[in-house]
C-alpha cells in the first residue's frame, strides 16, 4: 500500500511539472503570436487600398485570451484478498501456500486550449483615421485630414489628447512638445502640429 502511494505521489508530481512547463511554453507562444496577428491584417488592408484607395479597412483587435492546460491522473491499484492455500497427497504429502497477484496501473492525459476574443473596428471616427493613414501610405497625400482622439481636460473642455500628438505614436505631432492644443478647433491642431515624416515620404509602400 505505500508503495502504490509512494507511486502516486511521484506521477503527481511529474504531472504537475509536466502542466507547469506546457503553461509557460503555450503563454509564450501566443505572446509571440499577437504581433504577426497585427502585421497580417496591415498586409491585407495595404493590399485593399492599393486596389481601391476608397475602400473601408477590415481590422480587429485581440480583446482577451484564455490559456488553459489541464492534466488528469487516474491510478488503479489491485491487492489480494487472502492467500491461496493447496494441498497435494500422494507418496508424500506438501502444502504450498501462493499469494494472490497485485498489480497497478496508472492513467494519465494532459490537454490544453487557446481561446482569443476578437472585437472588429467599427467605430466610424477610427475607420475614418485608419483609411486616412492607410490611403497617405499608399499615395503619400491626405494625412492632415486626421484626427486625434480627444478627451476632456480639467476645464470640461474636448481637447485633442494629448499623449497622441508625441512621438513615436503620433500621426499629427507636436511642432512643441510643451505647447498642444487647447480646444478642440482644427485650425489650432494644425498650426500647432506637423505630419509625422512617415507619411509624407509616400508613395514608399512599393
Amino acid at each position: 500500500m505505500a508503495f502504490a502511494r509512494h507511486v502516486g505521489i511521484v506521477s503527481a508530481l511529474v504531472l504537475w511539472g509536466c502542466e507547469s512547463t506546457q503553461l509557460s511554453s503555450n503563454t509564450i507562444d501566443v505572446a509571440a503570436t499577437i504581433a504577426p496577428i497585427y502585421v497580417a491584417q496591415i498586409l491585407g488592408n495595404f493590399a485593399k487600398f492599393i486596389d481601391e484607395p476608397d475602400t473601408l479597412p477590415s481590422q480587429a483587435t485581440l480583446q482577451a485570451g484564455i490559456i488553459q492546460v489541464t492534466n488528469s491522473l487516474t491510478p488503479t491499484v489491485t491487492f489480494p484478498l487472502s492467500n491461496m492455500f493447496a494441498s497435494a497427497i500422494g507418496t508424500t504429502t506438501t502444502k504450498t501456500t501462493t499469494t494472490g497477484g497485485a498489480s497497478m496501473t496508472v492513467g494519465a492525459s494532459v490537454s490544453w486550449q487557446q481561446n482569443f476574443t476578437v472585437q472588429p473596428i467599427n467605430d466610424s471616427f477610427s475607420l475614418q483615421d485608419l483609411g486616412i493613414m492607410y490611403r497617405a501610405i499608399i499615395t503619400g497625400k491626405g494625412i492632415n485630414d486626421y484626427q486625434p482622439p480627444r478627451v476632456y481636460d480639467r476645464h470640461d473642455q474636448l481637447v485633442p489628447d494629448p499623449y497622441y500628438l508625441h512621438k513615436p505614436q503620433c500621426v499629427l505631432c507636436l511642432k512643441d512638445a510643451n505647447d498642444p492644443p487647447l480646444t478642440d478647433d482644427r485650425t489650432e491642431l494644425l498650426a500647432k502640429t506637423t505630419p509625422n515624416p512617415i507619411f509624407l515620404n509616400g508613395p514608399w509602400l512599393y
